[in-house]
């Protein structure tokens, strides 16, 4: 059985083999989505969705961010760090909890599939070397 997501309010719940959990942030629904076939929901609470829960298609997802540390060299990220166009650029920012308007913040699109995170996925980095942090934006 596949997953389905589903709205109630502002909670978002996902449905997995038949069992609704949530609810879950809306930064992270999209992500969940995209990782619950292939690893789960781990220790989220099996749940009864509320009576007024609608299911949505994965494309009207939220937008979320996931967050990681650069742990090797910056080679390790299949990232083309070829600034994005300047609106793509300051949305990417503002979604990745960053200000838009720092002209220093480098950004980008992963050249192919990682960690599950399509390709063409946007990217944001603090620095592009190790230790510090960067961000994947999931896109519906």
């Amino acid at each position: 059985m596949g997953i389905t997501l589903h709205r109630a309010g502002a909670d978002w719940f996902l449905r997995l083999d038949g069992e609704a959990r949530g609810p879950f942030a809306p930064r992270k629904v999209l992500r969940l989505a995209r990782v619950a076939p292939d690893r789960g929901l781990g220790d989220a609470p099996v749940v009864s969705l509320p009576p007024d829960a609608v299911q949505v298609p994965l494309s009207d997802a939220p937008l979320g961010a996931t967050r990681y540390e650069l742990h090797g060299a910056p080679e390790s990220i299949p990232v083309d760090w070829t600034d994005l166009p300047p609106d793509a650029r300051r949305e990417a920012c503002r979604i990745a909890g960053f200000d838009p308007d720092d002209p220093g913040l480098p950004t980008g699109r992963l050249e192919r599939a990682w960690n599950l995170h399509p390709a063409g996925s946007p990217v944001v980095a603090t620095f592009v070397v190790q230790g510090h942090g960067f961000v994947v934006i999931d896109e519906p």
